[in-house]
């Protein structure tokens, strides 16, 4: 029984230990929820290059 809650706590141990200024210094980089962005695409108007001679256009 004693062996089996110390393999319990041992992988449980790694989720008690979750550090929350690491998880508010990666959701900072992301910049503001309120920032949203309006794109609009327009279907008729592709722009296409035309590769250098000898090239491959990818």
């Amino acid at each position: 029984m004693l062996r089996t809650a110390l393999v319990v706590l041992l992988f449980a141990s790694p989720a008690l230990a979750k550090d929350s200024a690491a998880n508010a210094l990666a959701a900072a980089g992301c910049g503001a929820n309120e920032v949203r962005f309006d794109v609009k695409t327009d279907k008729r108007r592709h722009p296409t290059a035309q590769p250098v001679a000898g090239k491959a256009l990818v």
